[in-house]
């Protein structure tokens, strides 16, 4: 199936997935996460350090400018359980 979101042309089985764009990143994190809500992010560097917990609902930036360039983990949880885990690269 194919929608259509804010940066183009995706594929998948819901509109309503959790998307994170660009990565890599440099200075602002865009998350869409269409209507759904309770949810928050857990950023860890590599050396698994969290750098970044922040509640987000729905469609949101966050300013990623005052972390280090590098690799990263983010986990997102929607009412605390996890919904998605991935890779980041912030570079600036």
């Amino acid at each position: 199936m194919f929608y259509f979101t804010r940066k183009g042309l995706t594929t998948g089985t819901s509109a309503n997935e959790i998307t994170l764009y660009p990565n890599p990143v440099s200075n602002e994190l865009f998350i869409e996460a269409g209507e759904k809500t309770g949810l928050s992010i857990k950023l860890y560097n590599m050396m698994g350090s969290l750098v970044l917990d922040q509640n987000i609902d729905g469609n949101q930036s966050i300013n990623t400018g005052k972390l280090a360039s590098g690799i990263y983990t983010y986990k997102i949880y929607q009412n605390n359980n996890e919904q998605k885990i991935g890779k980041l690269v912030i570079s600036h």
